[in-house]
């Protein structure tokens, strides 16, 4: 049995007990393997108030090894996330989860090491290991910086990109690394993501917490509050749609960044933006990742206004998954994982608002039910936890 080590990007713990789209995607994966018994697997990830939470994965294969954390790191990756930075500011940014992590590290033998999402890493660990290095890329990490010379990436054996989007575009940075990108389609976990596992008195007890009625359709939204998500234009289109229709609701799920709470800028500009329109908008703020199906299980229509490329659109998938109608801005990778055959994808015509608004009124008037069996029938076939393993699993084989 081959041994495997997979370090997160040092921002969430291993497994998702705190969310994070990495994280989940990484604990599919863990579960995947207690059930094929292929790997023994070391995650390495910051620690958490809720590591507690660990105890009931039970997991049987799987180590699961937390790096502390003090003010001082948090304050620096806040730092850290906001800016475009150097290689070399990069990882000392980085540094005091990067120095545990070395420490940790430095006398462990590993068949290969899988990095989620932290290429520079590669540096360090290239050092003080021999084992295999994977990159497992999870957005358009490259064409942000004018600085092309990446010699890091070389030291990875392979590079694994979450859709066919992000693999185009790393291939168009670096010809050179062709033979090294793979792409392996994200996946949901459809235990998780199925109406039929939603209990009716918590449907209807979230329901009564956020006052929405019998009569009340219920547009979401799912994800960060930041401004590259387009929740300004998506207000502005509730806004006018709610002229023809006053029974709706728009439900914004979700906080500036993973569990926390605390109000940014830009969630200022939002609140004061839905003023006249309070009584008709809900602001749910940080979720925790378990309770996330319910809440789409109260949504009539869930929409994805993203300004960025978008890697893959997880929200989506999800959405699809629960036989939700999707409404999504055709940006980054959305395009690559449906059509206009299961969702509406909307080709931005340069004014993102009214687009959405028109979206949103033809599909409050028609509710497609065939449409929304063909997205379900597209994630069974193309983005369950079994494929997404088997295909991870056969990158680890060939090196």
């Amino acid at each position: 049995m081959k041994k495997i080590a997979i370090i997160s990007p040092g921002v969430l713990p291993l497994p998702a007990i705190d969310g994070g789209a990495v994280e989940t995607l990484v604990e599919i994966f863990l579960k995947e393997n207690e059930k094929h018994k292929q790997y023994k697997i070391d995650t390495y990830s910051v620690e958490s108030k809720n590591k507690f939470k660990v105890e009931k994965y039970n997991f049987k294969l799987t180590n699961n090894i937390f790096i502390s954390k003090n003010k001082f790191d948090i304050l620096i990756r806040k730092f850290y996330i906001s800016q475009l930075l150097s290689l070399f500011l990069k990882i000392f940014m980085k540094y005091p989860y990067v120095f545990k992590l070395r420490q940790l590290l430095k006398n462990k033998n590993y068949d290969c090491i899988i990095v989620e999402n932290f290429p520079e890493v590669s540096i360090i660990l290239s050092k003080i290991t021999k084992s295999d290095l994977i990159l497992h890329l999870h957005n358009d990490y490259f064409s942000e910086y004018k600085k092309k010379d990446y010699n890091f990436l070389r030291k990875y054996k392979k590079i694994i990109c979450v859709s066919e989007y992000i693999s185009n575009q790393l291939q168009k940075e670096f010809p050179s690394l062709k033979e090294r990108i793979e792409t392996v389609n994200n996946c949901i976990d459809l235990t998780r993501f199925n109406l039929s596992k939603i209990k009716p008195k918590e449907n209807e007890s979230l329901k009564e917490k956020y006052r929405i009625t019998k009569n009340d359709r219920v547009i979401s939204y799912f994800g960060r509050l930041t401004q590259t998500k387009g929740i300004d234009y998506l207000i502005d289109a509730f806004s006018n749609t709610l002229k023809t229709s006053n029974n709706l609701k728009l439900m914004i799920v979700g906080s500036k960044s993973f569990n926390d709470n605390s109000k940014d800028r830009y969630t200022q500009e939002l609140e004061k933006k839905i003023k006249k329109i309070q009584n008709n908008v809900i602001f749910t703020g940080y979720i925790d990742h378990e309770k996330i199906p319910n809440f789409y299980s109260i949504s009539d229509i869930v929409v994805v206004p993203s300004i960025c490329q978008e890697a893959f659109s997880l929200v989506t998938i999800e959405s699809m998954a629960m036989k939700i109608p999707v409404i999504a801005n055709s940006v980054g990778g959305i395009p690559y994982i449906t059509s206009n055959k299961e969702i509406t994808l909307i080709k931005n015509s340069g004014n993102l608002s009214f687009d959405l608004e028109e979206a949103l009124k033809k599909e409050i008037k028609n509710r497609d039910s065939m449409k929304l069996e063909k997205a379900y029938e597209k994630v069974v076939r193309n983005y369950t936890p079994n494929i997404y393993f088997k295909n991870i699993s056969k990158i680890i084989e060939s090196l």
